[in-house]
């Protein structure tokens, strides 16, 4: 499509991207559910976060999954939240998360779901020591 090749021809041809920055993750998604919320209201508060689960722990993993993605799912203050799985790896997952606004995505890292979690990226170490990224970003509003 016209968009899509002039986007490309930005990040290519024209250096619209510093060298190195671009990274294109490939997904599955295992669960897309948008949570609510209102709409046509930006800037929203948006966090993605790529890990890599231990092999041993993905069972434990799923578990724990559930039960935060449909807890976080209900949060008055969560407009969106993805489980994705990366294409080709049984192991490499990604978060895509869209809160209302920061003090939001705040009181989500209060709640049990999220504790535990946290507890088992931390202190249980169920995820590959190195493989966790976290990028918090505000959405912009192309809609007029």
């Amino acid at each position: 499509t016209d968009h899509y090749k002039m986007w490309n021809e930005f990040k290519t041809s024209k250096g619209g991207t510093v060298e190195g920055s671009y990274n294109k993750v490939i997904s599955n998604a295992l669960d897309l559910h948008l949570a609510g919320g209102e709409s046509g209201r930006a800037p929203y508060y948006a966090v993605f976060v790529s890990f890599e689960v231990k092999e041993a722990f993905l069972a434990e993993f799923h578990q724990i999954m559930a039960v935060d993605a449909t807890e976080t799912r209900k949060e008055q203050g969560c407009l969106h939240f993805d489980l994705l799985q990366v294409a080709g790896s049984d192991t490499k997952f990604c978060l895509y998360e869209v809160y209302k606004n920061e003090s939001a995505a705040k009181e989500h890292a209060t709640t049990d779901h999220y504790k535990m979690w946290n507890e088992f990226k931390t202190s249980k170490g169920g995820t590959v020591e190195g493989s966790y990224n976290k990028v918090i970003a505000t959405s912009m509003d192309f809609h007029g």
